[in-house]
């Protein structure tokens, strides 16, 4: 598990691993892994 920072909410959350998407825990806001990347 990654700690990422949701672009929407703005909260630090553990990434879920939904194949190539990453489900923030706080908001529900999905992420596509590549954008995380870069």
């Amino acid at each position: 598990m990654e700690l990422r920072i949701c672009p929407k909410c703005k909260r630090a959350f553990f990434a879920r691993k939904l194949s190539s998407y990453v489900e923030c825990g706080v908001c529900g806001f999905v992420l596509r892994d590549e954008d995380l990347n870069k």
